[in-house]
């Protein structure tokens, strides 16, 4: 039997470092940009290298229209653009 659901609203977190790296996949770009200008603020520490690469592949391909979106994207295909 359920008794509750937590809902998690990516873009009404805090900007804090440590909900910086799940709010990068909030569906408001507003709030995907405070998140990826939090996690370059404190210089990706908390984050493992190849996180970092697929957020910046993530950030090339959301904000700077690197490819279409019609692509197939695969995490590997995103990290390499990241790198």
């Amino acid at each position: 039997m359920l008794t509750g659901v937590t809902l998690l609203i990516l873009s009404e977190l805090d900007n804090k470092p440590h909900n910086a790296f799940v709010k990068c996949f909030a569906r408001h770009k507003k709030a995907r940009n405070q998140a990826f200008a939090t996690l370059v603020e404190v210089g990706f520490q908390l984050v493992e290298q190849k996180a970092i690469d697929l957020l910046l592949g993530l950030q090339q391909v959301w904000f700077k229209g690197e490819e279409p979106m019609t692509n197939e994207w695969t995490p590997e295909k995103v990290m390499k653009l990241g790198e």
